[in-house]
C-alpha cells in the first residue's frame, strides 16, 4: 500500500480527470476486463452494467481497493494500459514514475487478457464467436466484450488460455505475446494440437467418415497425430513461401519445401484435373506425402469449381482406401477466394 495521505479534494479530483481521460478514450469495456475479478468488483452485474468509468472506480472504493491512503490500483492501471500520457491537475511523484513501476495489483494472465484484447482482430473475433456461440451468433462489438462474455461462461479461464490461443488466426503473434510476458514461477504454456469446431459425418460406400472443421495451425499437428495426406494450393508453378500461406508456414515452422518438392513430383495431373503429389515424405514430418491443387493463373476465373478434382486425385493416392488428409480452405489465402464460396463447392462436391 502506498501512503499518499492526499485530502479528500484532491482525491476526487484525481478520480475525476483518470474518469474524464479513459472515458473520452472509450476505454470502459477494457477496465470492466481489467477490474473483472471478485476481490477488485465484487458484484458482476454491476461491473457489467457502468456506463462511466467513474462508477467502476467508486467500486474500487467499496471493495477497499482505492482509498486516498492507496492508490496503488490506479497507478498500476495506467502502467498495464500503456496510457502513460496521462495528465491531471494532480501532481503526485507517483505519476511522475510510472514507467518504473512494478505491478502488484494484477496477476500476470489479467495482464495478459489486456494485452490480448488490444491486440485480438476483428477476424479473431468472429471465429471465436463461431468456435463458441455456433449457432447462435453473439456478434460482439468488441473483444472486450467477447473475453468478458467467456469468462462469465468459464469457457476463457487461466487454465484453458492454452487451448484459447491455439485457434486464434493471429496465433503466432499471440504466441509471442505470451513468449514475451513475465510468467509467475513455474507456469507453463503447453501448445494444443488442431482444436475440433465441428464435426460432419458422411456415410460413403466404404463406411461413414468424418469431416471435421478444426482451427489452429496445420503445422503444429504432432507426428502423433500423423495424417496420409496434406494439401496445399497454389499458383499455377508458382509456390513462393509466402508469409500468409500455409506453403510458407511448412518452410518456416517443419523445413518442407514445397518448391523443391515440385522438382520430384510422383504423379503430376495438372493437366487433366490440377494436381500433383509427392513420394514419401520423412517420417519426422506429420504428413506421409504432400499433394499441391493448382489454379491455372491468376485470373482463373473460378477455381472453386474444380475442387472436386482434389477428391478425385485424393482416391488415385489412396487407391479407394481408408484414409486421412488434412486440408486447409484451398484457394482462400493469398489466392484471395471467398471462404463461403469455396466451401460451398466443397459442401456440393
Amino acid at each position: 500500500m502506498e501512503e499518499t495521505g492526499i485530502s479528500e479534494s484532491v482525491f476526487n479530483q484525481l478520480l475525476d480527470d483518470f474518469s474524464r481521460w479513459y472515458n473520452r478514450l472509450g476505454y470502459i469495456n477494457m477496465l470492466k476486463v481489467l477490474y473483472n475479478n471478485r476481490d477488485h468488483v465484487p458484484v458482476y452485474n454491476q461491473l457489467i452494467e457502468a456506463t462511466d468509468v467513474r462508477f467502476l472506480l467508486s467500486m474500487l472504493i467499496v471493495s477497499g481497493n482505492l482509498s486516498q491512503t492507496n492508490l496503488t490500483i490506479l497507478y498500476d492501471t495506467i502502467k498495464v494500459t500503456g496510457l502513460f500520457g496521462f495528465k491531471s491537475r494532480i501532481v503526485l511523484p507517483p505519476l511522475q514514475r510510472i514507467r518504473e513501476r512494478e505491478v502488484s495489483k494484477f496477476s500476470w494472465y489479467r495482464q495478459f487478457l489486456l494485452k490480448l484484447g488490444m491486440h485480438m482482430t476483428r477476424c479473431d473475433i468472429n471465429m471465436l464467436d463461431v468456435r463458441y456461440n455456433m449457432p447462435f451468433l453473439m456478434n460482439y462489438n468488441d473483444s472486450w466484450q467477447l473475453i468478458l462474455d467467456l469468462e462469465q461462461r468459464k469457457e476463457l479461464c487461466e487454465e484453458k488460455i492454452d487451448y484459447f490461443i491455439e485457434g486464434l488466426p493471429s496465433y503466432m503473434a499471440m504466441k509471442d505475446l505470451l513468449e514475451g510476458m513475465k510468467f509467475e514461477k513455474g507456469f507453463s504454456f503447453k501448445m494444443v494440437s488442431l482444436i475440433v469446431a465441428d464435426v460432419i459425418p458422411v456415410v460413403t460406400q466404404l463406411g461413414t467418415c468424418d469431416i471435421e472443421l478444426c482451427f489452429g495451425d496445420i503445422t503444429k499437428l504432432p507426428v502423433e497425430e500423423k495424417v496420409d495426406i496434406v494439401v496445399v494450393s497454389a499458383f499455377r508453378g508458382d509456390y513462393s513461401p509466402t508469409p500468409t500461406s500455409l506453403i510458407g508456414s511448412l518452410k518456416l515452422s517443419l523445413g518442407l519445401d514445397v518448391r523443391r518438392l515440385a522438382q520430384n513430383k510422383e504423379e503430376d495431373l495438372r493437366e487433366i484435373h490440377h494436381c500433383w503429389w509427392t513420394s514419401v515424405l520423412p517420417k519426422h514430418l506429420p504428413f506421409k506425402r504432400l499433394m499441391c491443387f493448382e489454379a491455372e493463373h491468376e485470373g482463373f476465373s473460378r477455381p472453386q469449381e474444380h475442387v472436386g478434382d482434389v477428391f478425385r486425385c485424393l482416391n488415385l493416392i489412396l487407391n479407394n482406401q481408408d484414409g486421412s488428409v488434412i486440408t486447409p480452405l484451398l484457394n482462400t489465402g493469398d489466392q484471395v477466394r471467398r471462404n463461403r464460396v469455396v466451401g460451398k463447392y466443397f459442401h456440393l462436391t
